[in-house]
């Protein structure tokens, strides 16, 4: 590879590694910047790495993220529906088995978001956090403990998060010839060793969190339909930009 090649590539991993740390609009605008990030790549490859470029990768880039986008909006639109029944469910549970519950709930948190995609259980976990009856310094340490179990449990599968996505994508050929199991014929005594104690760490937060509880009420923000659909778009979007950049 020639210079100028190597230097802009280096440049666009540098923007794409430090940029959304430094950038207020950028972070709020992630999508969108990676797939100029994206696009800058190929035309660098293309211009300066001397490389064509077929019609089979563009379909490559416009199908790759089908699956996961998809599952995204299915199980948004699911959730919207659901989104009651499922806060009473985690409630009641916890009203029955008391301690043991937050310990299932990051289990459970962790190992169904390979199968729902992060960002709905993220919404889950949103919906949940914000009723909990625990003091809010614990209800911080005990949803960040969930959000590092849910972003382990969606590694496992291409459907979790798009970086698994990509990594399928990325091992498809030989010589590893990935499937959709790949990532968790591999990855899962340490992952889910990960989720099952970082769930006995959030049930000690959470018993802590229960002694000298204040409850606040605070109101009840509807959620509106078309943010399933925005979301779905934006999932979409990212993952052909991770295409492009890989």
């Amino acid at each position: 590879m020639n210079l100028p090649y190597l230097i802009l590539l280096a440049i666009i991993f540098f923007l794409v590694l430090f940029l959304p740390f430094l950038n207020k609009r950028v972070e709020k605008n992630l999508e969108a910047f990676f797939l100029i990030m994206g696009s800058f790549s190929i035309f660098n490859l293309l211009i300066f790495g001397k490389e064509s470029l077929n019609l089979q990768f563009a379909i490559h880039c416009l199908k790759e993220p089908i699956i996961i986008s998809l599952a995204c909006l299915i199980s948004g639109l699911l959730f919207h529906h659901f989104q009651n029944r499922i806060k009473n469910g985690v409630f009641a549970l916890e009203r029955s088995i008391g301690l043991f519950s937050p310990f299932l709930l990051i289990v459970f948190l962790g190992i169904i978001s390979s199968i729902i995609t992060a960002i709905i259980t993220s919404l889950i976990l949103v919906e949940i956090i914000y009723d909990l009856s625990i003091k809010r310094k614990e209800k911080i340490a005990f949803c960040v403990l969930s959000c590092f179990s849910i972003g382990l449990g969606a590694a496992l599968t291409p459907i979790g998060e798009p970086l698994s996505t990509v990594a399928i994508s990325k091992l498809k050929g030989l010589p590893h010839n990935a499937g959709f199991f790949f990532l968790f014929n591999i990855l899962y005594p340490y992952i889910l060793s990960g989720i099952i104690l970082l769930a006995i760490l959030g049930a000690f937060v959470y018993k802590r969190g229960k002694r000298g509880l204040e409850i606040e009420k605070k109101e009840e923000e509807k959620k509106e339909i078309k943010r399933v659909f925005i979301r779905s778009a934006k999932v979409y979007i990212f993952i052909i930009a991770l295409v492009l950049l890989g």
